[in-house]
């Protein structure tokens, strides 16, 4: 099985939880890496990431990152994070965030989708 490098989300997440991306490949897909840009003059904050099982629900059970504060105009990578290097989406499963302040970061996920 060949893995070919994929953007999963690039935006900005709302206030409330939501998903971002939701695996609907039968095969697998691996997330790489999270880069989070505040834009703002102030710093703003990762309210919730959470890697949600096909069927389930987001919320602490499924958290990887939460209240992450990212400084005014910094970029931040999770890449050396083990809680996000190498995650394993499967069919359905589902990565979902919010920040707190509206538009304040972008947020952008690479990894490796499966093909054949």
């Amino acid at each position: 099985m060949d893995f070919r490098p994929v953007k999963l989300y690039a935006g900005q997440p709302g206030t409330v939880a939501a998903a971002l991306y939701t695996e609907a490949q039968t095969e697998q897909t691996v997330i790489d890496n999270v880069i989070i840009c505040n834009t703002t003059a102030g710093a703003a904050v990762l309210t919730t990431l959470d890697v949600v099982p096909s069927g389930g629900t987001a919320g602490v059970t499924h958290r990887i990152a939460g209240g992450l504060s990212v400084a005014a105009n910094a970029t931040v990578s999770l890449a050396s994070s083990l809680a996000v290097l190498g995650i394993v989406l499967a069919e359905g499963d589902a990565l979902w965030g919010s920040q707190t302040t509206a538009s304040a970061l972008t947020l952008t996920v690479t990894g490796r989708a499966a093909h054949n």
